[in-house]
């Protein structure tokens, strides 16, 4: 059950917070995701006031991306962390931001009731970077035009017109060129729970775009042919965790072979949907309780 819910926050993040908040701010966004054409260098975002009331609005760019430790806990970045780990030739993933080169138009603008606004968001100057897949994050903040702001959800009221500013954020994608992504394995470790084991498994992205697809992982135990066979979305911008949920019994001191398989998606740039790209695998053995 873990796993399935890593991997149902991971596809859903970008959008999660326009998700919670919609009922109070509404206001929908149209994708949730935006993939800027190559051809054009453009794309488009649609906001719909379903209020009844006038809403302000604003548009930002923000470069961010999640990650997850160990633990499955989330944070959300927006450098590349100082890895001592990482060499020379892995680039940060600040080169791969969109804000420097991307215009909003309109950034600012109000919203009738029932009314819709189309945002174009275009790259305005000379492409002058490697081949590779940038993004960054749109962050649209609604509030009730003329009212008086309170940034946090308190629940307290202040006179008769207060309205809350609600923050609502989803990726915007550019493919630039041939992608190429792979992972490596860097570590290893095997932790049980009162019911469970868990697998926790750390990669490290390689290549010019972020991992984004789906992994199975099969562990078999050598000796009793125990078998855990687990699918999961999992996503790597730069280094995350993957955590694999298996039987107890897999604790016991045998050899496990475990086996990666990987499935990487790209954007398709006509749909702006996911299509699965060529598939990968990596082979690690690991014996409980040794080199952890």
């Amino acid at each position: 059950m873990g796993s399935f819910v890593r991997g149902v926050v991971l596809l859903l993040f970008w959008s999660i917070t326009w998700d919670v908040y919609e009922a109070m701010a509404q206001i929908s966004l149209t994708p949730k995701r935006v993939v800027i054409q190559a051809a054009s260098k453009a794309g488009e975002l649609l906001v719909s006031n379903g209020s009844g009331v006038v809403q302000e609005i604003k548009v930002s760019a923000e470069f961010g991306y999640p990650v997850f430790d160990r633990f499955g806990e989330m944070q959300f970045l927006n450098r590349t962390p100082h890895l001592d780990r990482l060499d020379a030739a892995t680039p940060t993933l600040e080169a791969f931001s969109l804000d420097s080169m991307l215009s909003v138009f309109p950034k600012q603008f109000l919203l009738e009731p029932g009314s819709t606004q189309l945002v174009r968001f275009y790259i305005d100057r000379a492409w002058d970077r490697p081949e590779g897949m940038y993004w960054t994050r749109v962050m649209v903040e609604s509030y009730e035009h003329n009212a008086e702001q309170q940034s946090n959800f308190s629940g307290q009221t202040v006179g008769t017109k207060v309205a809350f500013r609600v923050h609502q954020s989803l990726p915007v994608y550019y493919q630039h060129g041939t992608l190429e992504t792979s992972l490596m394995l860097m570590e290893q470790i095997l932790e049980p729970s009162e019911e469970n084991m868990y697998l926790r498994s750390r990669f490290l992205r390689k290549g010019n775009s972020p991992f984004m697809g789906k992994v199975t992982t099969t562990i078999r135990s050598t000796s009793e042919m125990n078998v855990s066979e687990t699918s999961q979305t999992f996503f790597c911008h730069l280094e995350d965790w993957l955590v694999t949920e298996l039987p107890i019994e897999m604790a016991k001191p045998d050899t496990l072979d475990i086996r990666y398989q990987f499935i990487p998606s790209y954007f398709d740039r006509r749909t702006g949907q996911m299509q699965p790209a060529n598939p990968f695998e990596i082979r690690q053995t690991l014996i409980p309780g040794v080199g952890q």
